[in-house]
């Protein structure tokens, strides 16, 4: 889908990294390129169906445990979700990331649904 050049920037400056996209009974998610580059770490990830460990591998380790049992949660029970957590890009750096969407059974009764990555960084960095 192609959106008007005012939405798309008005996305990337409210911090839209990208989407997913979670089928829930494969037990994966679809990254688009921004949330692959970020999220999964590689931008030739987009597109592909991945296992949660992959779609969010740089998640920081403080937040590891409980971002992923969130996640398993809202696969279980459904409905819409968000969680704001820390990940760790590869030159080190902390980026602070909230994922907002919704599951939903399909017309098959499959559980699965879409959401989006927002960069909220900036409102966690002290000003000089």
């Amino acid at each position: 889908m192609s959106l008007p050049p005012a939405t798309e920037l008005a996305l990337q400056a409210a911090g839209l990294i990208g989407t997913w996209n979670t089928d829930v009974k494969a037990a994966r998610s679809v990254l688009d390129s921004g949330a692959a580059a970020l999220l999964a770490g590689d931008v030739g990830l987009a597109g592909q169906p991945l296992p949660l460990e992959i779609a969010l591998q740089p998640t920081h380790p403080d937040a590891r445990d409980w971002v992923f049992d969130r996640i398993r949660r809202m696969r279980r029970t459904g409905g819409p979700f968000s969680a704001e957590f820390r990940v760790e890009t590869p030159t080190h750096h902390v980026k602070w990331v909230l994922t907002l969407g919704i599951l939903a059974p399909d017309e098959a009764g499959m559980m699965r649904g879409p959401g989006c990555y927002i960069d909220t960084t900036s409102t966690h960095t002290k000003p000089f």
